[in-house]
C-alpha cells in the first residue's frame, strides 16, 4: 500500500514499528498513520492471520485493509528515543499477563456485557468490537504522549496497553459505582431516569427526559 505524502501531518517524521495482528495492535497504528506516522509492520511468514478472512477480493481480505492502510514493510535501526507499544488481554504484568484474549472475552470478563440487554435478560455482547476499538484508542493516545516527551529530547519508551483495563476505563461511572455501593447494576437497571427506547411500526425512537440531558440538550431524541 502507498503512503500518501503529508509533510504538514501532525506525526510527520515519526515512524512507527508495528508487531501486531488482528485488529487492536493494527487499528491503533493505522490511526497514527493516518496523522501522518510512518508505520512500518512486520508480519510473520504467513502473514498477518487476518489477511485470510474473508470477504476477499482477488484474494486480498477486505478485513485486513480496513486497519491495515498507509503502512509498509522497512528495516528499523534501534534508537534510544524509540516508542514500543504491546497491547494485549491483561497487560504484560500480572496473575494473568500469559492468559491470551478477545474482544468477546474481554467484553465478558470487564463486566461490559452484564450491563448491557433487556431487563431480565442474560448479558449481551456489545455489537462493535468496543474492546478492540478501546484498546486502539489508548494505544494511539499513549504513544502519541509519549513521542511527544521524546521530541523534546526525552527518552523513548514501552506501553503496556491491556485490553481488560482499557475496557474498564470506558466504563468508569459503573466501575466507580461498584467501588463506592459494592453492588453491581444489572442490565436491569437504568442509571438515568425518563431514558427509554420505543418502537412504533418499523421506526424506533431513543429519548431522554432527564433532568441532566434537557440542561444540556434541550428534550434530546433520536430516531432511526
Amino acid at each position: 500500500m502507498d503512503r500518501p505524502t503529508r509533510d504538514d501531518a501532525p506525526l510527520a517524521g515519526v515512524k512507527v514499528v508495528e508487531f501486531c495482528s488482528v485488529a487492536a495492535g493494527p487499528f491503533c497504528s493505522m490511526l497514527l498513520a493516518d496523522m501522518g506516522a510512518d508505520v512500518i509492520k512486520v508480519e510473520p511468514h504467513e502473514g498477518d492471520a487476518l489477511r485470510q478472512w474473508p470477504p476477499l477480493t482477488e484474494g486480498y481480505s477486505e478485513n485486513f485493509a480496513s486497519s491495515n492502510r498507509n503502512k509498509r514493510s522497512i528495516v528499523l535501526d534501534e534508537r534510544p528515543d524509540l516508542v514500543y507499544c504491546s497491547i494485549s488481554a491483561f497487560g504484560q504484568t500480572g496473575p494473568r499477563a500469559t492468559e491470551g484474549g478477545f474482544n468477546l472475552t474481554i467484553q465478558a470478563a470487564s463486566g461490559l456485557m452484564s450491563v448491557t440487554g433487556e431487563p431480565g435478560g442474560a448479558p449481551v455482547k456489545c455489537g462493535v468490537p468496543v474492546a478492540d476499538f478501546a484498546s486502539g484508542l489508548y494505544g494511539a493516545l499513549s504513544i502519541a504522549t509519549l513521542l511527544a516527551r521524546a521530541r523534546t529530547g526525552g527518552p523513548g519508551g514501552h506501553l503496556d496497553i491491556p485490553m481488560f483495563g482499557c475496557t474498564l476505563g470506558i466504563a468508569a461511572l459503573q466501575v466507580s459505582e461498584f467501588f463506592g455501593t459494592g453492588r453491581s447494576r444489572a442490565s436491569s437497571v437504568q442509571r438515568i431516569r425518563a431514558m427509554h427506547l420505543t418502537a412504533r411500526s418499523r421506526r424506533r425512537t431513543a429519548i431522554s427526559q432527564s433532568p441532566l440531558a434537557t440542561r444540556s440538550c434541550g428534550w434530546p431524541s433520536a430516531r432511526w
